[in-house]
């Protein structure tokens, strides 16, 4: 049976990851997103791929194996879940070296991004939540939302696109690990 802490493993290995990420490729510091400090080096590349593929399937269990089932959320939910996680790993497999490789990443990631907030506003809909969980919802989203239009106002050159990014997804995981009390 697949249990709601099974979120626990990917967001540890999400986050450790990503750490490595600016651990071993540190150029560019905060003014740099996670994939523009790999993008440069193929080995970093090759980590960003393979620590996608190792969390995005977890994610994937959690929300289609356990989430969707438990909570009930419109089919919406799921179509946009269905849609972040393809663009987030669409998007690994191309670095932002070029303006065309930088173009489509960028589109993927947005896509990404876009997906993880509209799946957002639908569980703030949904019946099955408590009042309370609902308002953490409407926080959740309001975050988010605020955070993706600093990102796309300030552009990918932001001075600290690396801090907005690292909130943005917080605010998702923080919010549904809430909810669902892990």
């Amino acid at each position: 049976m697949i249990s709601q802490h099974i979120i626990w493993v990917g967001i540890i290995i999400l986050a450790l990851g990503l750490y490595g990420v600016v651990r071993f490729w540190p150029e560019g510091g905060l003014a740099k997103t996670f994939s523009q400090h790999v993008a440069p080096y193929k080995a970093g590349v090759l980590y960003y791929i393979a620590l996608f593929t190792i969390t995005l399937p977890i994610f994937g269990i959690f929300f289609f194996g356990w989430f969707i089932p438990y909570y009930q959320p419109a089919a919406l939910f799921s179509l946009m879940i269905a849609i972040a996680l393809s663009a987030q790993y669409a998007c690994t497999f191309v670095p932002e070296v070029g303006k065309t490789q930088a173009l489509i990443h960028r589109s993927f990631a947005l896509l990404s991004a876009v997906a993880l907030l509209l799946s957002m506003g639908v569980l703030v809909f949904t019946g099955t939540f408590s009042l309370f969980d609902r308002i953490v919802l409407d926080v959740g989203l309001v975050a988010m939302a605020a955070l993706l239009a600093w990102m796309i106002a300030t552009g990918a050159e932001h001075k600290k696109i690396l801090l907005i990014q690292s909130g943005y997804f917080f605010a998702f995981f923080a919010t549904i690990a809430f909810v669902v009390g892990v």
